[in-house]
């Protein structure tokens, strides 16, 4: 059953000129019988628009890695501030985001950004592609991948972080 749902869902993200890399499933049990309980959203799949531009080759995610790699790059003290704290939250057993607080109240920790709402629309257009594809297959959503894709790398050469991007997302 998951890799029918599995090979579907590669069906689908390949009619947006997408690849899905990986997923998770939520099942539940009725009876004997096990159902998928889980949405198609950029929370439970792993998807990138693959795509040359200058003589390299770009990954651009689909899914939240987006927003991870964002907070990676534009907001790098505060990433290492997250991981820090949930370092010292595994070693004394205390609440990661109350070690966190702790650190920005002292002064020690970077306060927690604000998403730039360029950014954000970028990530909510990618979410719409998504979903009218889901709604209406018939759409060709390749072209529109791949202008979504170029809006993302165009922001970070806007915000002078290209090469922090290609670090993590370009060959």
């Amino acid at each position: 059953m998951a890799i029918l749902g599995a090979y579907m869902l590669q069906q689908v993200f390949d009619g947006m000129g997408l690849t899905l890399w990986d997923l998770k499933w939520e099942i539940a049990r009725d009876g004997k019988k096990l159902l998928f309980v889980d949405t198609i959203d950029t929370d439970s799949v792993r998807v990138t628009f693959d795509m040359k531009r200058k003589d390299k080759s770009y990954f651009v995610h689909f899914n939240k890695q987006a927003m991870r790699d964002y907070y990676k790059i534009m907001h790098a003290d505060w990433y290492s501030a997250v991981n820090e704290a949930k370092k010292i939250a595994a070693q004394t057993g205390r609440s990661f985001t109350e070690v966190l607080k702790e650190g920005q109240a002292k002064k020690r920790y970077a306060g927690t950004p604000v998403v730039d709402r360029a950014f954000l629309d970028i990530q909510t257009e990618k979410f719409l592609m998504i979903q009218s594809y889901i709604h209406d297959s018939a759409q060709d959503l390749k072209r529109e991948a791949r202008r979504i894709a170029n809006r993302e790398l165009d922001y970070y050469l806007k915000s002078g972080k290209i090469k922090e991007y290609e670090k993590l997302n370009a060959r």
